[in-house]
């Protein structure tokens, strides 16, 4: 009996171990990672860890802070380095990461994200799921309307929505990072779903709400086509882009999961 206990026990561990959460880090930005490293001078991450501008202006608007190039950006989000993108579209696919589809299926894409400064009329500032193209199927954004009113968005197949959630950044045109967000996305490839989250420097964790993702798209093809996209019409500051993986149990761990309790079983009778 102690035996056969035993063993149902090393299999029950050995089960929730598999089904153990992972992190692939996508975008660090440090230099440890093959990011190069903040000069004096503005220094461009495009073509680092296979960022590529595929929209927008020049590569020096994607950039390693703290820069001290004379733009007065000198903060960080996380680590030693961050990333800034302004007035530009930069894209890293998943496939260059090495992110399979069942990791999009079981997983969630998040990043540290603030905008520092007074942001103007109809600016907005993101990270998107895309295309090589700069396309944006889904994503989670700030922005700032004619009417002077600044919120966060979900884009899905349907357009933008607003979540009412009101987006905080930096104030008086100071270079300050006073609000750093952890936005979210989780995909239901059933439904055609996007959940998007939101937590407020390190705060608790909330939803923004769900849209509709068009039924074409599978994990699948994000996985072979797609990637991470930034864009900023102002200085935004991005930093730690994970996707953190909660994957299935296998098929075979509960067959023997299921052998072991018929084991265990029989061998209450036989007792």
């Amino acid at each position: 009996m102690k035996k056969t206990t035993s063993l149902l026990a090393i299999l029950v561990a050995g089960l929730i171990s598999s089904h153990a959460e992972t992190t692939i880090t996508l975008a660090d930005f440090e230099t440890s990672s093959g990011y190069p490293a903040a000069t004096n001078s503005v220094v461009s991450f495009v073509g680092s860890d296979g960022w590529t501008n595929v929209a927008g202006g020049g590569t020096n608007n994607a950039r390693i802070t703290p820069d001290a190039g004379g733009s007065g950006y000198t903060y960080v989000l996380a680590g030693s380095q961050s990333a800034m993108v302004s007035d530009i579209w930069v894209w890293q696919s998943f496939s260059s990461q090495s992110v399979t589809a069942d990791d999009i299926a079981n997983g969630e894409i998040s990043w540290l994200q603030g905008t520092p400064g007074e942001m103007g009329a109809n600016v907005w500032a993101g990270g998107f799921i895309g295309n090589s193209g700069g396309g944006t199927p889904t994503g989670i954004y700030g922005m700032r309307d004619n009417g002077g009113n600044y919120n966060i968005y979900l884009l899905g197949k349907n357009g933008s929505t607003n979540t009412g959630v009101t987006y905080q950044y930096g104030g008086g045109g100071t270079p300050t990072m006073d609000y750093v967000y952890q936005f979210s996305m989780t995909f239901d490839f059933g439904a055609h779903t996007m959940k998007g989250y939101y937590s407020l420097n390190g705060g608790s964790k909330n939803l923004l709400g769900e849209v509709d993702i068009a039924s074409s798209l599978t994990a699948a093809e994000f996985a072979t086509n797609y990637g991470m996209t930034l864009h900023g019409s102002v200085n935004t500051g991005i930093d730690n882009i994970q996707m953190i993986v909660v994957p299935e149990p296998t098929t075979l761990g509960l067959l023997m999961l299921g052998g072991a309790v018929v084991l265990l079983v029989r061998r209450k009778h036989k007792a």
